[in-house]
């Protein structure tokens, strides 16, 4: 109490009562094209990290693998190393490099389905494959994640919170659908269905990314060098 006592008085802004502010919310959706874009970024990414993490007990469960529960968390567990990757992002987006670190978490995030594409075969080498492209996702996922929020709030500093309720909310909907789509593909086209629906996610934003930066990106001088 006496902490709680001495922090400093923090009177907000906005006059906003709540019917207004839902109503704003659904402006900012509707109009800011930055926090559409980012939001569709993160929805892809979560959407195949769900995916992942669901298909990918499945798998293990079965041959070839036919791994106990106690393994499968083991394999999960090496696999949640990928998270000490959101404080270095914080400092790489502080620093300015968030259209890199955009370009470098999606990539990852494609690369990572490629290399878990061989766990399909079982064995140490196929155990190898999925333990590499789950650190290479588990890293990705929350470093496009800092990159996203740092932008909107940079942009964006008196809305803050409810750019990030409805980037969160793209966020969640865009895990719940990879979770319900990777029992679906692995139960019916296997693991490499799943690496393909998986590698839909992060191909589609990086994709979405390389035509944002192109349009963005100065237009040629037509004159003729001397």
């Amino acid at each position: 109490m006496l902490i709680l006592a001495r922090m400093p008085a923090r009177q907000p802004e906005s006059k906003l009562g709540y019917g207004a502010m839902l109503k704003s919310m659904a402006s900012l959706a509707w109009e800011n094209r930055l926090l559409q874009r980012r939001a569709a970024y993160q929805f892809l990414m979560f959407y195949s990290y769900t995916l992942f993490w669901t298909a990918l007990p499945l798998l293990l469960s079965r041959p070839p693998y036919s791994l106990d529960q106690v393994q499968i968390a083991l394999v999960a567990l090496a696999g949640a190393a990928g998270a000490i990757m959101s404080p270095l992002a914080g400092r790489g987006a502080d620093r300015g490099a968030i259209t890199l670190g955009t370009t470098l978490s999606l990539s990852a995030g494609v690369l990572s389905w490629i290399v878990a594409g061989w766990g399909g075969s079982g064995g140490v080498v196929g155990l190898a494959a999925l333990l590499v492209g789950a650190l290479l996702l588990d890293g990705a996922v929350p470093v496009s994640l800092v990159m996203s929020q740092r932008e909107l709030f940079s942009a964006h500093p008196n809305e803050r919170a409810r750019l990030n309720g409805l980037f969160m909310a793209a966020f969640f909907v865009g895990g719940a659908t990879g979770a319900s789509v990777g029992v679906w593909a692995i139960e019916s086209f296997g693991w490499h269905g799943a690496m393909i629906a998986g590698a839909s996610g992060p191909l589609l934003a990086l994709t979405l990314h390389l035509i944002f930066l192109a349009l963005q990106a100065p237009p040629l001088s037509k004159g003729v060098p001397k």
